[in-house]
């Protein structure tokens, strides 16, 4: 296939995925995720991809309630971080699960769709020799998406999708992550999404309360 074949074949399938939805939003898969933390086959309980791809979705279509029963609070670390040595995290969910907030149309239905769909296309163009992927079930339960960003900015410096409340970063992530960042501010933000079936029928929730970290060698 030449260069001018495999642009039209691009061109098609984003503009085929993203008319599926109807929608102009959808930049799930823009986003690095520094680690997934439990995997898929780890346990019962995990985060995958294809999570983080429908959370992202449904954040960019600006689904998003600030709410403090149901947003994530950090117990831990509190006050300040280490840039060397990972920090053990834990979180809270203020209030568990109950019905409330909806995440209707596109973003619920049909976001993890649109972010397969386009990277299956950009697979089949640039890899001409797959061996056979495993693809994660649908995820049920609550995922987290902690971000952690240098103060006054919102690149993130460290991601993580979690499906658990207590975890420690790799340390070779998360010192990648904080190198050279001694002396400065981080902000937190945590985002959690209920999924039934690899869809979010409750959600997105953010807790109102300010998150910020001090960063020591």
């Amino acid at each position: 296939m030449n260069m001018k074949n495999e642009g039209s074949v691009i061109v098609l399938a984003l503009g085929a995925a993203l008319a599926a939805c109807g929608c102009d939003h959808g930049k799930g898969q823009g986003e690095e995720v520094d680690e997934y933390i439990e995997p898929c086959g780890a346990g019962v309980s995990f985060a995958s991809d294809e999570s983080y791809i429908s959370l992202r979705n449904a954040e960019d279509a600006g689904y998003v309630t600030v709410d403090d029963e149901r947003g994530v609070v950090l117990l831990e670390p509190a006050g300040t971080v280490s840039a060397s040595v990972p920090p053990k995290f834990l979180l809270k969910v203020g209030l568990m699960a109950h019905s409330g907030a909806q995440v209707p149309g596109c973003p619920r239905a049909r976001g993890t769709v649109r972010g397969r769909a386009v990277l299956a296309a950009l697979r089949s163009v640039f890899v001409f020799e797959r061996q056979a992927e495993a693809h994660c079930p649908a995820v049920n339960g609550d995922n987290y998406l902690l971000r952690l960003t240098d103060a006054g900015s919102k690149a993130p410096v460290y991601t993580a999708m979690l499906s658990v409340l207590s975890f420690t970063p790799n340390a070779d992530a998360w010192r990648r992550a904080l190198a050279g960042r001694s002396g400065g501010k981080l902000n937190a933000r945590i985002l959690r999404a209920t999924f039934s079936g690899g869809n979010i029928p409750e959600g997105l929730f953010v807790s109102s309360r300010a998150i910020t970290l001090d960063v020591t060698l």
